[in-house]
């Protein structure tokens, strides 16, 4: 028992060698080319979280889980979606069975301690881990940058259908999805500027600022409008608990001062993001066309002309006036999953089954592609429907409790909180509204999923220490 204690406190079987197998895995198969090839073998890395579970619980490690009150509510929720599984057997049982073992994999290994962690070690990993999100992120973003600055670009087969990569429809594709690469450029330029909270090394500070630039850059080119605007709110956000913080000994500053502080600032940030993305993108826009030129150059025939042209960078489907509105075509999916509802309001009719039971509701055909691939595309109509109104009660409890206990810790301790603890909670937040037009964290094995409940249970760690060392940098440390 000594051995296996060990194996899990510092070897093979540790839940952070885990997450990071895990992380790299969900990366590389972000990737729609890579999942077809590679994708089946995720499998492998949630069977070796099936044995370090099984271990812990040899160990008797779970004890603290059952006293958690979060805890216990995704346990419930998630015995709740088994017996939706039942329930609903006759139809894709075998994806949905497994859908329900691979959730309940991620909550126990990714959100639930049964072994707390004090505040110093936390952060540590969650530096470690994130780290691996940042260098992950900037490779792929690269890769993404480098189609758009060589013009490369064109169509594939996959089995969901087609897919594109360079630009598609005047939006960065890069080597995923406009939608994907957007959120993973959102979340990089947030980990990173945590990264610049503290003291580094020269080289590792140089390669942080030019992470968040090419970061911002290919967030610009994806046309993106919910990630986009999210950032700004981030931004905001970040910007409104630093003016707190360095008008510190705010309790003894008046609040009307305080709360104008917050409005200049805010309205400087508004200004300035919103002439930075227009500057930046008229600059951008060139960049083809300059490549082009001195391509032709250095190793062309001269028989084409040297004009730098610019690129337009306009989404297409708002240039044209296309079907499906501001929402492109989300607001349908949500009415004929809404109607598949009313089939089973109680236990839900499972994701899987999502498709088969919704097709036949929409109004418009061209959107069943997009119901076939990304569901409901609200997270929140997704559960909904696919957990029926005892799952959905049961995780709004735990999304409402997370995110009211994250702000009153905030509030609570805003002048010396950890710079790792307000970055999860941000993270969290952006998850929730994004969201609102995806439905990615929970049921499917994926790159969001896995970054939402892995930061989702670092954000829980760091709640349970609020009373005992939560606050232990002073902020003239961290800003």
């Amino acid at each position: 028992m000594k051995k296996l204690e060990t194996l899990l406190d510092k070897g093979v079987l540790n839940r952070v060698v885990f997450k990071v197998i895990l992380l790299v895995a969900v990366m590389i198969t972000a990737v729609p080319y890579l999942h077809e090839r590679v994708g089946g073998y995720v499998k492998f890395v949630l069977f070796y979280g099936l044995i370090i579970i099984a271990c812990e619980f040899l160990t008797k490690r779970y004890m603290n889980v059952v006293k958690d009150k979060m805890s216990i509510f995704l346990i419930l929720f998630g015995i709740s979606y088994f017996v939706t599984v039942i329930i609903n057997r006759d139809l894709n049982f075998g994806s949905n069975f497994k859908a329900f073992i691979y959730m309940m994999v991620f909550f126990v290994l990714l959100y639930m301690v049964p072994k707390k962690k004090m505040t110093k070690d936390l952060v540590k990993e969650i530096e470690l881990v994130s780290a691996v999100v940042v260098v992950g992120t900037f490779v792929l973003s690269l890769a993404c940058f480098l189609t758009f600055v060589f013009s490369i670009s064109g169509e594939y087969r996959i089995e969901s259908g087609l897919t594109y990569y360079g630009m598609y429809d005047h939006r960065l594709w890069g080597v995923y999805n406009a939608n994907t690469g957007s959120t993973l450029n959102c979340i990089s330029i947030i980990l990173s500027a945590s990264f610049l909270s503290k003291p580094r090394k020269k080289i590792y500070r140089n390669f942080i600022i030019g992470n968040i630039v090419l970061q911002y850059i290919c967030l610009l080119l994806t046309g993106s409008r919910a990630a986009l605007y999210m950032l700004f709110l981030l931004m905001i956000l970040v910007a409104v608990v630093v003016c707190i913080r360095k008008y510190a000994e705010y309790r003894r500053t008046k609040k009307l001062r305080l709360v104008l502080i917050c409005l200049i600032v805010s309205g400087f940030i508004s200004g300035a993001f919103f002439a930075t993305n227009y500057v930046v993108k008229e600059i951008v826009s060139y960049v083809p066309g300059v490549v082009k030129v001195i391509g032709n150059i250095f190793i062309g025939d001269g028989s084409q002309s040297n004009e730098v042209e610019k690129y337009d960078l306009e989404r297409l489907e708002e240039v044209e006036n296309r079907e499906g509105g501001f929402f492109t075509g989300r607001t349908d999916l949500w009415k004929a999953s809404l109607k598949a509802f009313e089939e089973s309001p109680i236990f839900g009719i499972t994701r899987e089954n999502l498709f088969n039971k919704a097709e036949k509701y929409l109004e418009n055909d061209l959107w069943a592609k997009n119901l076939k691939v990304g569901g409901t595309h609200n997270i929140y109509i997704c559960i909904l429907v696919s957990s029926g109104i005892v799952g959905f009660v049961l995780m709004a409890i735990f999304a409402t409790y997370t995110i009211f206990k994250g702000l009153l810790t905030i509030i609570r301790n805003i002048d010396v909180i950890d710079p790792w603890f307000l970055t999860t909670f941000l993270l969290i937040i952006m998850f929730f509204v994004t969201e609102f037009v995806e439905a990615r964290i929970l049921y499917r094995v994926g790159i969001f999923n896995v970054l939402f409940w892995l930061y989702c249970g670092y954000l829980a760690n760091f709640l349970k220490n609020e009373k005992e060392e939560i606050v232990h940098e002073p902020i003239k440390e961290t800003i």
